[in-house]
């Protein structure tokens, strides 16, 4: 290990541990110190704000002339102690009896350049204000680096907020930082994690969002129990890790903050206004991200009684208090998170409110039903924000399904959940297996459930999500099932039953007079949407009869209905994912028509659509009627390599192709086109290669650092990202489009997107673009 040279000062004692993901941000900090007099390390209790610092000073005690000096304020009681604590710190010897901030100013402007660094200042912020600003006022050469639960407010100052560690997958979480924190902690304690517990580790470090003192805590707990008996839940893993372990004597360089996990946020509670701890209580029944929207309905409620002025400013406290993150959304709102040990702290304080609790859960479950039921409704009008938002909110409405599943509310149950598979949410995003689950739970529940046609209006979204998985045994069981049920109903209207049916009919078609039955249902669809005023279900179902027709003809009204619903997409607003579902419905319908160049224009421009919404379904069609259309076209090679692509995509999804023979049967025409000119090997070859881009690229996509809050690249999509993470590497647009298996005009539009957004305009503009890459990561 490289001995670093120490210059005069006082330095905290290394701590033995093994210190992990913050290499750089130590970086950051260190170039930063460059050029910012006051730097604070702003973050929630047990962030890891202390041990960043100590390292931090460890790597540039040679740097500094005059030292680099550790002042700790964790015991110190008082505002007028400051001072002396600081005198008594940096060794200043002084027999006078002036006031101790004159001895230490005087100190200052006759010292080298030095580091002070003033650890845990949030409970004496104002005093610690007053006298950074004397020192950086009267001295030139002192820097400052403090870490605190709050900014001091100084107008020389830099914050940087300091994050949780990130959280492993299940599947590999060594490397991980969350992990290997614990991991090296549990090794200390002579209890290393091996063999089946490594998964219930990752499940830990997820449970406890990455907190490293809650991971230091379990890791603590694993000499006497597995980390799956820490508990299942968050709600459990908290109050395992609030109880202090009597055994265990008090480390004296421990902070009496750090000692439990409800001590650490006791602090914090304990410098909030008491409205603030009341919003903070009410927060906590909210899962993930969530709106000011959703907290002042919530605040509505005469048990909590705050109006929007007053929210807004109670908002401000707990984000300047570190108890709320405060994060910036494409669409330029502010969405607001808990971590979630803190919101389990936050979830005991409302139990102690006594019914406040029950009145904000149904509340917030009143919510997430009124969001729902809207963006079913109106997706159409505005399709990307809606979409956003409902993905944002997904952790909420599956929250809201609980409360009324446990409280035997399963209408509203079942009503969340429809309205949320019916706005396509779960589509866009790929979470079909998740939307899945989420219908189950509804029409499936525990208890008794009432016949309804939102019943049978749940189980026919499953089966349409089961029809387009591919999972077309149990799509053809529950579909009997539902028909059944709807038949005991005696004949209301219910259109999504119709659109199911249809749809399985056209996806697993094995005859003519299948199809054709399919095509008859979603005409049914359609006509039974339209009845009821669903615009957004009208235009679904439209397009898979477009599909059906494509197949069956004849060709003038496949090609009519393909455009009218091409037409009908240009006229909703924000709509760019339906826009891109009727270029693929035109696409299919001119490759079965006979027209593969027309057929490959519609299919690039739905691609391109797709990746511009950040679309996690489309993107994995689109590719499949790329490669049909240009094997169609002669294109043999690149159509390998583009089927490749496809099927690389769809394995995250679940999709089981040979179950959806609409396009199982194209991609075997397609296939054996190929494989009759290049042969079998040939296009085996080109289509691994295909589905290496893609392995290779969700690699690149989990390693590519994120950009920080306030960078502007934030705004660009995934697919966006992925491109001028490129550029940046020097690749051109050939090399690039060949790379993503995307066309050269794909790539070009793509970049289009990008200068825009981001305002970069000129010849230098790719390299402008690679300058911004590396100050957003480095930053």
């Amino acid at each position: 290990m490289e001995q670093r040279r120490q210059r005069s000062g006082s330095l905290p004692t290394p701590d033995e541990g093994q210190f992990v993901g913050r290499a750089d941000l130590v970086a950051r900090v260190r170039r930063d110190l460059g050029t910012h007099r006051v730097i604070s390390l702003i973050g929630v209790g047990g962030v890891g704000k202390t041990r960043l610092a100590s390292e931090l000073a460890h790597e540039v005690c040679s740097a500094f002339l005059g030292g680099v000096w550790w002042v700790s304020l964790v015991d110190v009681a008082g505002a007028d102690r400051v001072p002396d604590r600081m005198i008594t710190a940096l060794r200043i010897m002084d027999q006078t009896a002036r006031p101790a901030l004159d001895v230490l100013v005087e100190h200052l402007r006759r010292s080298e350049p030095m580091l002070v660094i003033i650890d845990n200042c949030e409970h004496l912020a104002h005093a610690v204000t007053a006298l950074v600003s004397a020192m950086i006022s009267q001295s030139n050469t002192v820097r400052v680096l403090t870490t605190s639960r709050q900014r001091l407010g100084l107008r020389a100052e830099h914050a940087i907020t300091i994050p949780p560690l990130p959280v492993p997958t299940l599947a590999n979480p060594r490397g991980n930082a969350a992990y290997e924190l614990l991991a090296d902690r549990a090794a200390a304690v002579g209890h290393p994690i091996e063999g089946s517990q490594v998964q219930d580790a990752a499940r830990l470090c997820q449970l406890v969002d990455g907190l490293p003192l809650a991971l230091v805590l379990a890791a603590r707990r694993l000499a006497a129990r597995t980390p799956a008996e820490l508990g299942q839940s968050p709600a459990e893993v908290y109050d395992v890790l609030s109880r202090r372990i009597s055994a265990l004597g008090t480390d004296p360089a421990e902070a009496p903050h750090h000692i439990t996990l409800e001590a650490s946020f006791e602090a914090s509670r304990d410098r909030c206004t008491p409205p603030a701890r009341k919003l903070w209580a009410v927060c906590s029944v909210f899962e993930g991200s969530f709106d000011a929207s959703a907290v002042q309905a919530l605040c509505d409620l005469p048990e909590v009684n705050i109006d929007e002025w007053e929210l807004a400013d109670l908002l401000d406290e707990l984000v300047f208090r570190s108890v709320l993150d405060a994060d910036v959304t494409t669409d330029r709102t502010t969405r607001y998170r808990l971590l979630v040990p803190i919101r389990e702290y936050g979830a005991a304080r409302l139990r102690e409110f006594g019914g406040l609790a029950s009145a904000v859960h149904e509340r917030h479950r009143d919510h997430f039903l009124v969001v729902a039921q809207r963006a079913a409704a109106t997706w159409q009008d505005h399709e990307e924000s809606t979409l956003r938002q409902m993905h944002a909110d997904s952790p909420n409405l599956a929250s809201a399904i609980d409360w009324s599943l446990r409280h035997d509310d399963i209408a509203t149950a079942q009503n969340i959940a429809a309205n949320w598979v019916a706005c396509r949410q779960p589509t866009w995003s790929g979470f079909l297996p998740n939307a899945r689950r989420e219908l189950q739970r509804v029409y499936r529940p525990s208890g008794h459930v009432q016949l309804s046609p939102l019943l049978v209006t749940t189980m026919a979204l499953d089966v349409w999500a089961a029809v387009v998985q591919g999972a077309r045994p149990e799509a053809e069981t529950l579909l009997e099932e539902a028909r059944a049920k709807a038949a005991q109903l005696g004949g209301p209207l219910i259109p999504a039953l119709s659109y199911a049916h249809g749809s399985y009919h056209i996806f697993g078609y094995t005859t003519i007079e299948g199809l054709s039955r399919g095509v008859d249902l979603l005409k049914q669809a359609v006509a039974e949407f339209a009845a009821i005023g669903d615009t957004g279900g009208t235009h679904q179902a439209k397009l898979f009869v477009g599909l059906g027709i494509a197949r069956l003809g004849p060709r003038s009204e496949a090609l009519d209905v393909a455009t009218e619903v091409l037409r009908e997409a240009e006229t909703f607003q924000d709509a760019r994912w339906a826009y891109a579902w009727a270029h693929w419905n035109a696409g299919w319908t001119h490759l079965w028509q006979g027209d593969p160049a027309t057929s490959l224009t519609h299919f690039d421009a739905s691609e391109q659509h797709f990746a511009a919404t950040g679309d996690g379904w489309g993107n994995s069609w689109a590719p499949m009627g790329q490669g049909c259309a240009r094997a169609l076209l002669g294109h043999f090679e690149e159509a390998a390599e583009l089927l490749g692509v496809s099927d690389g995509m769809r394995q995250p999804l679940q999709i089981a192709l040979d179950q959806i023979t609409l396009f199982a049967n194209a991609q075997d025409e397609a296939v054996q086109r190929i494989e009759a000119t290049i042969g079998h090997a040939a296009f085996r070859r080109a289509f691994e290669r295909g589905r290496r881009t893609v392995i290779e690229r969700q690699n690149a996509a989990s390693t590519a650092p994120a950009p920080t809050q306030d960078s502007p690249i934030r705004g660009l999509t995934d697919r966006e990202l992925e491109v001028a993470h490129l550029v940046a590497q020097g690749l051109d647009n050939v090399a690039i489009a060949q790379k993503l298996v995307l066309s050269r005009r794909t790539i070009e539009r793509h970049l289009a997107n990008i200068f825009h957004k981001l305002d970069l305009e000129g010849t230098g503009s790719r390299t402008q673009l690679a300058v911004m890459l590396t100050q957003s990561h480095s930053q």
